[in-house]
């Protein structure tokens, strides 16, 4: 039996796998440092001074603008607070026995079930508190800069329990390195940043930070704003042990690690989920960290910055162009507004030393390469309508808003899946598992413990995501009824293979209409039932008072069985009465 790892032990391997995870994000930081500084606008990952200018050596904004109308796009159309953006969905369904009072579900999705449906708009309503109550709305737009920049974005998500809030961290590309599972899923992230004394004790207390550190009391005494290093790894447990009842029980470690005081562990604890968010725009196989749009631009934006900076120098030749004039004219040039400079002969007077110069990169030019940046980072989708605007087009019907927005949505579908994936899902989870460890969260009903499983999933409900289902889910209906209406002009017995009210919910499924709009199937039937009644109804009254028109000109009474008398059911009887 392996003998138990010390603290000791897991210090120097936090130490030890942070160098290791270093060496492997280290060929990614040299492009990122550019990415930083000419696209994100933040410190380089090397340690430099808080507070320095970030533009100091960018001449061409184009690829800042796009990113930042990317990144308020995506959390506009995918999860912004005026959104209902997500719903816990169970679709799974179950047969029930024939003998069961349930039979009647059978086949149905779990979550149609009443007492289901009524328990997961419980959790909905709990756990989009809990996003209104934490700091999620206000940080996203950050994180999603750092995936569409950078290309990896990580954030922290934990519960402050002395206020039960939630509070999302995003992290910056300098803090942390990250590791993959076998299934290349993000699984392991080391961070190291600073934090006060003050933090510290927040955090720890004060006795925990005497142990670790002998002179912490006094430090913490004399400046409790001074700002150490901390090191956070969070990772699956090596020496994993189920049987145990503590922290240490969990799957995934959290060691914390005063740096500079390597022989100990600050804290150990645990947790059943990975509780960071590891999120890759997009990856290669073999590659750790992601790239982003910024990547794919990366020619075009550091070829903007050049084009600038040489219109810059340019321009600022023809305005104030070097000079050449006699020595004897030393300090005597008036170059200011209505300045006169005095000259013995016009020879003397200073030229130019360089004549002709123009502007070496046309206009043209500049918008061809700031065009295909903002074409990276998809800005006409986000501007469809101010696009199509500035493209002459003055009226647009809903019909083709709705197929443009498709249309874009498919193209960003892949990566919206992505993001979901590592992302949202992720975070779905992590607020899912503090609201249930808090107690927050209602206990789900028996037929759920008995055949839900854990197979809770997650819908999302945003503009991008509609637009996607409703392209996908309609599009092949729309396309079937043209080519089948043709046929049906030839052969109009063949339209009866289509079931139109089936047609009808489908697409009002995909348009996402409330339940309550659409009538149930008896309500459907009852409906034309009351049609037919009506109608008949309608028809006989108008076939009675053509037969009453019709009586006079006849001249003849009408026998009592006749066909005419069988007509109005003997209502003209009288006529026999009087002949």
């Amino acid at each position: 039996m392996m003998a138990e790892r010390t603290d000791a032990d897991k210090a120097k391997d936090v130490l030890k796998y942070w160098e290791y995870l270093k060496q492997i994000r280290l060929p990614f930081e040299s492009v990122i440092n550019d990415i930083l500084e000419f696209v994100r606008q933040s410190r380089p990952i090397s340690s430099t001074p808080k507070g320095q200018k970030l533009t100091e050596n960018v001449y061409d904004g184009t690829a800042i603008s796009a990113l930042n109308l990317w990144a308020d796009g995506i959390y506009g159309y995918l999860c912004s607070p005026n959104l209902d953006w997500f719903s816990l969905t169970l679709p799974n369904t179950i047969n029930f026995p024939r003998a069961s009072s349930m039979r009647r579900f059978s086949g149905k999705r779990l979550d149609e079930i009443p007492e289901v449906s009524q328990w997961l708009n419980y959790c909905e309503d709990v756990m989009k508190s809990a996003f209104v109550g934490s700091n999620f709305y206000a940080v996203m737009p950050q994180f999603f800069r750092d995936g569409g920049s950078v290309g990896t974005a990580a954030m922290d998500v934990e519960e402050d329990l002395d206020t039960g809030r939630i509070f999302f961290t995003p992290l910056h590309f300098r803090e942390f390195c990250i590791a993959e599972n076998k299934n290349r899923m993000v699984d392991t992230l080391y961070r190291r940043f600073q934090v006060t004394l003050r933090n510290l004790v927040q955090r720890f207390g004060i006795d925990k930070l005497k142990e670790v550190d002998s002179e912490f009391e006094r430090k913490h005494k004399e400046n409790p704003y001074e700002e150490v290093y901390v090191i956070h790894a969070v990772q699956p447990r090596m020496d994993f042990d189920p049987n145990r009842i503590d922290s240490k029980a969990m799957p995934w470690g959290s060691y914390w690690l005063l740096e500079g005081k390597n022989d100990k562990l600050l804290h150990e604890g645990g947790y059943r989920r990975f509780p960071s968010i590891g999120w890759r725009y997009r990856k290669e196989t073999d590659e750790v960290y992601g790239r982003s749009p910024a990547w794919d631009a990366y020619s075009e934006i550091m070829s903007a910055q050049q084009e600038a900076k040489t219109n810059l120098i340019a321009a600022q030749k023809m305005a104030e162009p070097p000079m050449v004039g006699t020595e004897d004219l030393r300090g005597k040039v008036q170059s200011g507004p209505k300045g006169w400079t005095y000259v013995e002969m016009m020879s003397e007077l200073p030229q130019p030393l360089n004549t002709g110069i123009q502007l070496p990169y046309a206009l043209d030019l500049r918008e061809r390469t700031q065009k295909v940046i903002k074409e990276f980072f998809n800005v006409d989708f986000f501007l469809m309508m101010s696009q199509a605007a500035m493209n002459g087009i003055e009226r647009i019907t809903a019909t083709q808003v709705i197929e443009m927005a498709g249309e874009k949505a498919a193209v960003l579908a892949t990566r919206t899946d992505t993001l979901n994936i590592e992302a949202m899902n992720p975070i779905i989870d992590r607020v899912w598992d503090i609201e249930m460890e808090a107690g927050r969260l209602p206990p789900p009903p028996d037929i759920v413990i008995e055949y839900g499983g854990g197979k809770l999933e997650v819908d999302y409900l945003g503009p991008l995501a509609q637009a996607q289902k409703v392209m996908f889910r309609t599009r092949g209906i729309k396309a079937c009824l043209e080519t089948a209406s043709q046929i049906g002009i030839m052969f109009p017995e063949s339209l009866d293979v289509w079931d139109g009210d089936e047609m009808q919910r489908e697409i009002g499924k995909a348009y996402r209409v409330p339940s309550n709009v659409l009538k149930s199937e008896a309500d459907v039937a009852k409906l034309r039932l009351q049609r037919i009644q009506a109608s008949q109804m309608e028809q006989g009254i108008s076939q009675g008072i053509d037969i009453a028109k019709a009586l006079p000109a006849a001249g003849t009474a009408i026998q009592k069985g006749s066909a005419l008398d069988i007509l109005t059911g003997g209502a003209m009887g009288g006529n026999e009465a009087r002949q």
